[in-house]
C-alpha cells in the first residue's frame, strides 16, 4: 500500500535481488491473515510482505531459514484496514479470503 521505493534500494541496485508488488486488497488481506494467525498488527506493507512469501512457497527450499520484515504497526489502520465496513466499501466482499489461512510449510513460520 505503499506508493515509494526505498532510496537504498533502486532497482539498479545490487542489493535488490527480487522484487514484488501487492494490490491493496492483497495487502489488505495479509494484514488480517497476520491478526488472525500470529495476533501482529500490522500495516498495508507489512500484509503485501506476508502475501508475497506465500507466493513464494513453493520457491523457499525445503528446511530454509526465512526472516520476514513487517515494516510498520496496525493501530493507525483501525477505521480502514481492520474495519470490515471499510474494506467492503473499497473492495467489496473479501473478508471471506482473510479467513482463508493459506497452508505453508515449516520454513514459513513467522515468529518475532
Amino acid at each position: 500500500m505503499s506508493s515509494w521505493l526505498p532510496t537504498l534500494y533502486t532497482l539498479e541496485n545490487e542489493l535488490l535481488t527480487l522484487w514484488n508488488e501487492e494490490s491493496q486488497p492483497n495487502c489488505v488481506i495479509g494484514c488480517h491473515r497476520l491478526l488472525r494467525r500470529e495476533a501482529i498488527m500490522a500495516g498495508g506493507s507489512s500484509g503485501g510482505v506476508l502475501i508475497a512469501v506465500e507466493r513464494m512457497n513453493e520457491e523457499i527450499p525445503q528446511g530454509a531459514v526465512c526472516v520476514v520484515l513487517f515494516p510498520e504497526r496496525g493501530e493507525r489502520y483501525l477505521d480502514t484496514i481492520y474495519s470490515e465496513a471499510w474494506v467492503r466499501e473499497h473492495f467489496g466482499g473479501v473478508p471471506h479470503l482473510w479467513r482463508y489461512l493459506v497452508e505453508t510449510r515449516a520454513c514459513m513460520t513467522i515468529t518475532y
